[in-house]
């Protein structure tokens, strides 16, 4: 695989900026989520530093930020950015023609009025940075794998979760980095069968590491689906309501 493949490989990097610590720790958990990788920043030296030492991919900014310098901030930042192609996202909770504007003269290739559902600002950011993120369920449940890559074989792990679009996996032996492509062997519940699938490490978590699934042959799908109706929320649910 080339540089450029494996690059291509790897969840996009976002820029929280927000005047308080605390409100872009709670989005940066959003996003991580959601399969980012995510930096925050609340001062402009913090930004600069960021998107000059890293591949900021999206920089997403509220025009009240700064004493509502947010529009100056961000055409600052991607002018100093060390990725030319550094998208800009402003948001604000006023609307007019002149911030409009001025949000296009910075640079900004999205303007979005707050306050927004998140699944909004999601959808938005996705558009801009060419991501398709897990919408799908989680289901935590713990899953005995076997994992391949490069010159490893069969090293065991086991699920935090899984979805239909991946699988957020934990091992005591090793965790590939991110972008490495993986064969997977999971064992679907105790009964279950085995069902072998592909995916590339998108990020790395505290607990472990996320893999995004490749193309699912007709079986492993079948599979998958339907353990993921069986242990879903809403299966789960009837259990007690009906």
């Amino acid at each position: 695989m080339t540089e450029k493949q494996e690059n291509a490989q790897v969840a996009p990097l976002l820029l929280l900026v927000d005047d308080t610590r605390v409100t872009a720790d709670i989005d940066k958990a959003f996003f991580v989520e959601a399969g980012f990788r995510v930096l925050v920043a609340t001062t402009l030296r913090e930004i600069l530093d960021i998107v000059a030492q890293n591949q900021v991919n999206l920089i997403m900014i509220d025009a009240a930020f700064g004493k509502r310098q947010g529009v100056v901030v961000a055409e600052q930042a991607r002018k100093a950015s060390a990725n030319n192609a550094v998208n800009l996202l402003i948001t604000s909770v006023v609307d007019t023609i002149e911030l409009r504007k001025a949000a296009e003269k910075a640079g900004a290739s999205g303007f979005l009025l707050k306050p927004a559902p998140r699944q909004k600002v999601l959808k938005e950011v996705k558009a801009l940075t060419s991501l398709v993120a897990r919408d799908s369920e989680r289901v935590p449940e713990h899953l005995n794998v076997k994992m391949s890559w490069g010159s490893h074989n069969d090293v065991g792990a086991w699920s935090l979760d899984v979805s239909e679009d991946g699988i957020h996996l934990a091992s005591n032996n090793s965790s590939p980095e991110v972008g490495s492509l993986l064969n997977l062997n999971i064992a679907m519940g105790e009964n279950g069968a085995v069902v072998s699938v592909d995916g590339t490490v998108v990020r790395h978590t505290k607990e472990g590491f996320g893999v995004r699934f490749s193309e699912l042959s007709r079986n492993a799908k079948r599979a998958l689906d339907k353990f993921l109706l069986a242990h879903s929320l809403e299966s789960r649910a009837t259990k007690y309501y009906l």
